[in-house]
């Protein structure tokens, strides 16, 4: 006699096969997803934090006096659009106090001249040759974080003072120059003018 094989196994009907539990996919818990995110945007902003520091830090200027020659290239188109140099003149020193822009504020002293800007003033910039000049002071700091104070006796009794940060002894230097010019106009017998040249603040 001949023996047939079993049956197969009847297929599930649809209605148990939609009852069916499914097994979890194995993943990150919740908790571990949202400490990624926040680690995620916490590196995020550390990074343009620091490339904002390193831009502002390449674009600032520095807290010291500059010689003439370290003058970065990047400040004098602002200096030239507030106080255009004459034809061969030379700055001996120039210094800013701004944070940011040197063309808010800043002094300089040449083998001509000092200016002085400060875009706060009613006059932002004032020129004055060394025979509009009688005489200069300095008031050093003794702290890194203020700045010193130069001051110049004008005709008629004014004086302008301006800050000149006392870093490595360079106010001194700047002060000196401011001297030497002052000697160098007296020996030529320059007569003092009576009002230091400005140029108005634009509107």
């Amino acid at each position: 006699m001949e023996i047939l094989p079993p049956p197969p196994p009847p297929l599930p009907s649809a209605s148990t096969t939609r009852g069916a539990a499914v097994a979890p996919k194995p993943g990150l818990p919740v908790w571990a997803r949202v400490g990624l995110v926040l680690a995620a945007g916490f590196v995020l902003m550390c990074g343009f934090g620091l490339a904002a520091v390193v831009y502002l830090g390449a674009r600032a200027p520095d807290t010291k006096v500059y010689s003439g020659r370290e003058i970065p290239a990047r400040f004098v188109s602002d200096l030239q659009a507030k106080a255009p140099l004459e034809q061969g003149e030379t700055i001996l020193f120039f210094y800013s106090p701004a944070l940011l822009d040197v063309g808010g504020a800043f002094s300089f002293v040449s083998d001509r001249r000092v200016v002085v800007h400060d875009a706060e003033r009613a006059h932002a910039t004032t020129s004055l040759s060394f025979d509009r000049i009688d005489s200069a002071s300095l008031a050093s700091s003794s702290s890194w974080l203020e700045d010193g104070t130069l001051t110049l006796g004008l005709p008629g009794g004014e004086e302008l003072a301006f800050p000149v940060s006392s870093e490595g002894g360079r106010d001194q230097k700047f002060l000196a120059a401011v001297q030497d010019g002052l000697a160098r106009a007296r020996r030529t017998g320059a007569p003092p003018a009576e009002k230091p040249e400005t140029a108005p603040q634009p509107q």
